[in-house]
């Protein structure tokens, strides 16, 4: 984005930034996380429009912060972006409002998150309720991953805090699709849709739950189930 941003003639600073991104423009020593940092930094250059990246931050409510400080930002509010923060959120959210998604429920306890996943066919999807920086979807072969994998989240904390809930579901096998729409609440402009494929291995190969594996989740398809 910054580079898309610098391409189309607008001066770019970066925070946290990478070298790359110090290529481009001005790169500030805060973390994305810390709101109050980057607030600082924005005020203190002037910038016109902050463009924000990772969820956290908005998860955090950065965009209101800003907001209430007069300061332009592209992102959702943090009630908005709880959507993508929540994934309890999310299923209770498209059940409200009747849009179809995998059969499946969201549980607080290991042992109950365990018992339903024994009555869904593998492979079992087994989602960390919170943000996992795109690591906390495992798709599991059969029942003893289904399990393997539920005791690493809620019990062994494997994404920490957010494996204080999951999500088990039945896989959905086919294309992902990707559809963006920016909206002020009121007015919409619905972008391209995309496609984003992860896999680890080559021709396709998924890497299998496990706890010798786990360490591998990182490059689960985590938008193939949905």
């Amino acid at each position: 984005m910054a580079w898309k941003l610098a391409r189309d003639g607008h001066q770019v600073c970066s925070a946290p930034g990478n070298p790359g991104m110090a290529m481009l423009g001005g790169v500030f020593d805060v973390a994305s996380d810390d709101v109050e940092g980057l607030a600082k930094v924005a005020a203190s250059k002037e910038v016109d429009l902050t463009v924000v990246g990772p969820e956290i931050p908005l998860v955090a409510g950065l965009a209101d912060v800003f907001a209430s400080r007069g300061l332009r930002v592209f992102g959702p509010s943090k009630a908005a972006a709880e959507i993508e923060g929540s994934k309890v959120f999310c299923r209770e959210l498209a059940r409200r409002h009747g849009v179809p998604m995998a059969e499946g429920e969201s549980f607080d306890d290991p042992d109950a998150a365990i018992d339903f996943a024994r009555t869904v066919a593998p492979p079992i999807v087994v989602k960390a309720e919170g943000l996992a920086a795109g690591k906390g979807v495992l798709i599991c072969g059969d029942h003893s991953d289904a399990t393997r994998a539920i005791d690493d989240i809620m019990r062994g904390r494997a994404f920490g805090s957010s494996g204080s809930r999951v999500v088990v579901e039945e896989f959905l096998e086919g294309r992902e699709t990707s559809i963006f729409t920016l909206t002020d609440g009121d007015a919409k402009v619905v972008l391209e849709p995309a496609q984003d494929y992860k896999r680890a291995l080559d021709d396709e190969r998924r890497v299998r739950n496990s706890l010798v594996t786990r360490r591998l989740c990182s490059s689960q398809p985590t938008g193939r189930p949905s």
